[in-house]
């Protein structure tokens, strides 16, 4: 079996206001990524067997020379240090001897280029920790005009420019902070000294104890420099292979089930610092509490038999890591409310569902009665080592007969910012809307090619059908709307997708030890004390051509800000390439769609709606940007300046690319008859259920799909 699965990470070059989102992201300064696994030690061994696995089970697995070395260098220095705020040109000069040898080092099982970065990697923490120290010590003056230049491309500073770019970034976090604690109408009010200071020596503060918790805990900081080494070398077979400890194989796995165990509330790090609650599961053990509200900070916690952990000393990899692993299924949450009064409070997880993941069915009444479906992800729930039946093919389906009985004429699929999941899955959804016949071609190590096909006669819904993408609907997405083209059951609408066309596995990262494919347990035993999610596998088009970087064509392409990007699978330096196959698969098409009709009457619309033409005439402004030698913007450190510029960013929290409000809609979103009664059953479901419908009421991408849906409507009843 194939278990196909994708989570690409959207890629946003645009320069102007809406990178700060991302800028102030930055300003944490010390973070790990997410998904950074640990290590015992920085085991050389481990990587050869890494190695090992990989070139016996990968599809197409690279020759491991000097140039796969390099690629291992440059991923992994890159992810170290991913903002260039440790390392100097010295310590990469330092370094470059070793690039073309890592592939020598692996095959030996030497740990020599592994050791050096990690002894240098904590030197370079305790540099800056010294370095924060003299800055804390400066008394800024914020009228002084000055500005942090944020470029797409870094380049490893000199020590004297490292030492700048550090003052500048705390010094507009500090700001940040500063002005996010007041109302709007206290901005123009700058901070007296005092409280700039203390300011100053909080935000200082929480850098350091993250540099010195990193320090002081060794093994620590060997986990985070080894694990990235064995993720970059994972990576340099293709972007999607990657190394996992097993609490980092539980925290993906949960990305693809609708249902997971957890406290019950959603984290981030605030613009002071602060690790702050934005949203409480409703229904969860944290839900239910009544002593746990938005905009409360988790100042530390405590499992049991252990240490307590100060959350700011730690960065969020570390404390998103502590949520999801299962060995913390009981803490004590210590929290300060915004009243200021501080609490405690003890939470065990309990299975709640994953909200990002579960459907969404709608009526949108207008012109036609249609309905509207989104589909976060191709979710598949696990026993033991196999699938099962009751993924989310099976809930698509209960959805659809639902809103068949309630007289619906077509349907809107939503499949925008769907990443993908399981392939068995898209097969099955596939199914719900053709007769039968080949879905999809399959390619493995083998390279023995494998029709796999709806084998089930009839469909579940056989009305007019519209699909919603964009560049991050990616390959289980792609492969079903690749399917739904291919026989021209519905009409692709929006932007070219992300372009993957390759199928992973997660096996044990020992498993070179197996001696076929065919004895592999498709990936989740206990036990095991490291993990590879590896490409073994690609899928094709049933007349054999691959969408593999180039990525399924819209049968009407929707404007959008970022069409001129290169957004999708070909941005990766070791995408595969892969070429046509030669297969006879057997499918039925039915009769060619009026696609040249809705086209022209779609462009009618796009060239008289004001919010598709602001995104064109703004893309127009930012391809200008984009094609300057080098795109880049300045953030001013003058405190005047800078609240001019802060009150700009917060006042778009609705882009114009995403919705126009205040326009005359085609239609009024309404719930299904079947869910009217949980919609009211609770304030949580209530609050969510109302917020949902009036994003898709905004939505400018779904009122077009309304009006294209509606055209097929009307083009096919007429030809009836």
């Amino acid at each position: 079996m194939l278990f196909n699965i994708n989570f690409p990470i959207k890629h946003g070059g645009r320069a102007g206001k809406s990178m700060l989102k991302c800028i102030l992201s930055i300003l944490i300064l010390i973070s790990s990524p997410l998904f950074s696994p640990g290590q015992d030690n920085p085991s050389c061994n481990e990587a050869w067997k890494i190695v090992q696995t990989i070139e016996k089970f990968h599809f197409e697995p690279r020759p491991v020379d000097d140039e796969f070395s390099a690629l291992v260098f440059e991923t992994f220095i890159d992810e170290l240090d991913p903002e260039k705020m440790f390392f100097t040109q010295t310590e990469i000069a330092r370094l470059e001897p070793f690039k073309l040898k890592i592939d020598d080092e692996i095959k030996s099982k030497n740990c020599d280029f592994l050791t050096e970065v990690t002894d240098l990697y904590k030197q370079k923490q305790e540099d800056v920790y010294h370095l924060l120290d003299s800055i804390e010590k400066q008394n800024w003056d914020i009228t002084i005009v000055d500005s942090l230049v944020i470029t797409e491309e870094r380049n490893f500073h000199t020590k004297s420019e490292l030492m700048e770019e550090w003052a500048k970034r705390l010094k507009l976090q500090i700001m940040a902070s500063y002005v996010s604690g007041l109302d709007s109408g206290d901005f123009l009010q700058p901070p007296n000294k005092e409280s700039f200071m203390e300011i100053q020596s909080k935000v200082i503060g929480r850098a350091k104890c993250r540099i010195q918790a990193k320090i002081e805990e060794e093994r620590k900081l060997q986990d985070h420099v080894s694990g990235l080494f064995l993720n970059a070398i994972a990576h340099a077979f293709d972007p999607h292979t990657m190394y996992f400890k097993p609490e980092t194989k539980d925290l993906f796995e949960s990305m693809l089930s609708k249902e997971t165990y957890s406290y019950g509330i959603e984290i981030f790090r605030n613009q002071s610092g602060k690790v702050e609650i934005y949203q409480i599961v409703p229904g969860s053990i944290a839900w239910n509490s009544n002593s746990l509200h938005e905009g409360d900070v988790i100042l530390s916690v405590k499992a049991p038999g252990e240490e307590i952990l100060d959350f700011d000393c730690l960065s969020m990899g570390e404390i998103y890591r502590f949520m999801v692993s299962p060995k913390h299924d009981h803490a004590t949450f210590f929290i300060l409310k915004k009243n200021g009064k501080e609490i405690s409070i003890d939470l065990h997880k309990e299975k709640v569902e994953v909200e990002e993941n579960v459907i969404s069915s709608f009526i949108l009444e207008g012109k036609h009665k249609v309905g509207y479906m989104n589909l976060p992800t191709f979710y598949s729930p696990m026993d033991g080592y196999s699938y099962l039946q009751e993924g989310c093919a099976r809930d698509v389906a209960t959805d659809l007969i639902k809103l068949k009985r309630e007289g619906i004429e077509g349907l809107i699929f939503d499949l925008r910012d769907n990443g993908g999941g399981s392939m068995m899955e898209a097969i099955r959804l596939v199914g719900i809307f053709i007769n039968f016949g080949a879905v999809t071609i399959t390619s493995s190590s083998d390279k023995k090619l494998v029709t796999l096909k709806d084998d089930n006669r009839g469909t579940v819904f056989s009305q007019p059908l519209v699909i919603l993408v964009n560049s991050y609907s990616a390959s289980a997405s792609e492969l079903f709307a690749a399917a739904i083209q291919d026989y021209n059951r519905g009409v692709i609408v929006g932007r070219k997708t992300f372009g993957k066309s390759s199928a992973q596995i997660i096996i044990p990262a020992d498993s070179y030890k197996k001696q076929s494919e065919s004895q592999l347990s498709y990936g989740f035993q206990s036990g095991a004390e490291s993990f590879l999610k590896i490409t073994t596998g690609a899928f094709y088009r049933v007349d054999g051509t691959t969408h593999q970087k180039e990525g399924v064509i819209p049968d009407v392409i929707l404007p959008t800000f970022f069409g001129e990007q290169e957004v999708g699978e070909r941005a990766y330096k070791t995408a595969l390439d892969l070429e046509k196959v030669d297969k006879k698969a057997y499918y039925y098409p039915l009769k060619p769609l009026p696609l040249d009709e809705l086209r022209t009457n779609s462009e009618e619309r796009i060239n008289t709606h004001a919010g598709f033409q602001d995104i064109i005439s703004d893309k127009v402004s930012d391809k200008q940007q984009l094609n300057e030698p080098e795109a880049k913007f300045s953030i001013p450190l003058e405190y005047q300046a800078f609240v001019r510029y802060y009150s700009e960013f917060i006042q778009e929290d609705n882009p114009k690319s995403e919705t126009a409000p205040n326009r005359d809609n085609p239609y009024t979103v309404n719930n299904p008859e079947y869910v009217i009664e949980i919609a009211k059953m609770t304030d949580p479901k209530k609050k969510i259920n109302q917020e949902v419908i009036a994003d898709i009421q905004d939505d400018i991408y779904i009122e077009e799909g309304y009006h294209i849906l509606s055209d097929l409507i009307d083009i096919t009843n007429n030809n009836k």
